[in-house]
């Protein structure tokens, strides 16, 4: 159907598609038309190796290396940054969004959440083992029903699921 080369020379992610967009993080975050791949926006303000986009709530949320490490959320129509948290680590995974929270891991061992709309600091929770929440892959938080579950694992830690209840 259509083929857009993306002008970068970091990791890609794997694409995310909403609303008519295709979007994919490289050295930037880019919108592509589903249609016909053409650029509707790029936005360079995500620095590099941006993961794969969580779209929720008329927003894109990426982790990248700004080179710092950063929790990012933009437009998704048009690509404006809304906000910028900077992770304590290197962020380990695509981030999950669910009513109004962005769930986020972090190499330090933590799973923070944020408010999706203004990227307030909401609460986070360490691994009661001290053992850090991460993965050789990046486990991307999962909810469902009121629950975040979190895969670990790696050569340097165990490799188990974590699950906690969220706070209603």
């Amino acid at each position: 159907m259509w083929r857009h080369n993306l002008e970068t020379q970091a990791n890609i992610s794997a694409p995310s598609v909403a609303n008519g967009l295709v979007y994919v993080g490289g050295t930037a975050l880019y919108a592509l038309s589903v249609t016909d791949g053409h650029l509707v926006w790029k936005s360079r303000s995500a620095g590099v190796n941006v993961t794969t986009p969580a779209i929720a709530e008329g927003r894109v949320f990426v982790n990248s290396e700004d080179p710092e490490f950063g929790l990012f959320a933009f437009s998704a129509s048009n690509g404006t940054l809304l906000w910028r948290n900077q992770m304590p680590d290197e962020p380990e995974a695509t981030v999950t969004v669910a009513n109004g929270v962005v769930y986020d891991v972090a190499n330090t061992g933590e799973l923070m959440m944020f408010d999706s709309e203004t990227g307030a600091f909401l609460a986070s929770v360490e691994d009661p083992d001290g053992k850090p929440f991460r993965s050789q892959f990046g486990s991307q938080p999962i909810v469902a029903d009121g629950i975040v579950y979190v895969a670990t694992g790696d050569c340097c830690s165990p490799n188990r699921v974590d699950a906690f209840r969220l706070r209603q």
